[in-house]
């Protein structure tokens, strides 16, 4: 009698579970991840203007928020954006948490912070 090879139908469920698992959590933790990138991508546009240090940052938050809406990042706090001016410097710091339910009571939290700084003329 010849041994048989190949796998069971319980090791194909457990590999199937797995990858489904996978899967999940990257669909659902990833989107945190672009986004963020796009919250990089605007902060660094903004302090690409020539005439950063010179305007207000009410100015400088709407210009920011407008720009999210513009690609689609919605629901951002605008509380999260510190903006400081020391000895010529001007600094936008976004430092944040993102939280995303995987399932039932299990969440997946990432935190991000973003750091621009440039002197003001």
């Amino acid at each position: 009698m010849r041994n048989q090879k190949g796998a069971s139908a319980l090791s194909i469920m457990v590999i199937l579970f797995l990858a489904a698992s996978i899967l999940t959590i990257v669909m659902k933790v990833a989107p945190m991840f672009f986004d963020n990138m796009t919250i990089a991508k605007v902060l660094e546009d903004i302090g690409a203007q020539s005439d950063i240090a010179e305007l207000a940052d009410d100015e400088i938050i709407s210009a920011f928020t407008k720009r999210l809406s513009i690609n689609n990042i919605r629901g951002f706090d605008t509380k999260k954006i510190i903006i400081t001016r020391d000895d010529g410097l001007l600094a936008i710091d976004i430092n944040y948490e993102k939280r995303e339910n995987i399932f039932k009571n299990i969440d997946a939290v990432a935190s991000f912070e973003n750091h621009f700084e440039t002197k003001a003329q």
